[in-house]
């Protein structure tokens, strides 16, 4: 891991193209005032299940995960996120503490707020407060879509959910790879290695994906959207679109 400081008011081009920019010039100095930078290497700890303290910070570059946790060691993933999402460690309206570790996917850099000061802003500035309240809202999308993936879902749909929402935006010309390996995708459906491994027996013999040692690339992003659970393409993802699929269960950007 590595950090390094930066100055508020000269280092908010940091946050360029995402949703934090546009917070009113005083209130965004407030909230990079006492930040730093930290680098974390894939597959490390963001913020671990064993941090004392409330921890808060915003995502710069990279892909991070946040799971749930049992005792015997099994994981659950409950949301990914890519640049401009707020991860955090408690929540802070409630004053509670889930057992929820956030980890990175591939390299990270993250902007670690002040969290003291951070809340106390929140409490106090309208604009904050109404970003702050999205993010938590995407939250609750994401803990209502791993219900539903556990409650409707086949191991293939919450297969198809996880490498869309891995594999980048779909831009045209660009391919498509989730930088993991079988036994992580594993833990984060919550389900054993063997049991994953025959969805994505099935997905390559179809032509839909191809796998390598650590990493899955998606060939027909279209048709994987497709083994999406009915569910979820009622509620919002149109399986005709993979960048729209990808959109509903990877956190936004700048939009």
């Amino acid at each position: 891991m590595r950090e390094s400081t930066i100055v508020a008011g000269v280092d908010a081009r940091i946050l360029a193209d995402t949703r934090w920019i546009d917070l009113p010039s005083r209130t965004l100095e407030q909230v990079l005032e006492g930040s730093r930078v930290r680098v974390v290497d894939a597959r490390g700890p963001i913020f671990g299940l064993g941090d004392p303290a409330p921890r808060a910070g915003l995502l710069l570059a990279g892909t991070a995960r946040a799971f749930l946790a049992a005792a015997d060691g099994r994981q659950l993933t409950v949301r990914y996120a890519r640049r401009g999402a707020l991860l955090a460690r408690r929540s802070y309206l409630l004053g509670g503490h889930a057992p929820v570790a956030i980890h990175a996917v591939s390299e990270v850099e993250l902007l670690e707020l002040d969290t003291t000061a951070f809340i106390r802003l929140v409490e106090t500035d309208a604009n904050l407060a109404r970003l702050v309240l999205a993010e938590l809202s995407r939250r609750l999308e994401d803990v209502h879509a791993t219900v539903a993936d556990t409650a409707f879902g086949t191991v293939r749909e919450k297969v198809a959910r996880h490498l869309l929402a891995l594999s980048g935006d779909g831009a045209p010309g660009e391919r498509r790879i989730a930088p993991i390996t079988q036994q992580e995708l594993a833990d984060g459906v919550g389900t054993m290695r063997e049991v994953a491994a025959r969805a994505l027996r099935d997905l390559r013999r179809e032509g839909i994906i191809a796998t390598a040692p650590g990493s899955i690339e998606i060939l027909d992003s279209a048709r994987l959207a497709g083994s999406l659970g009915t569910w979820q393409g009622a509620g919002r993802i149109d399986s005709r679109n993979g960048a729209q699929a990808l959109a509903a269960v990877v956190d936004p950007s700048a939009d």
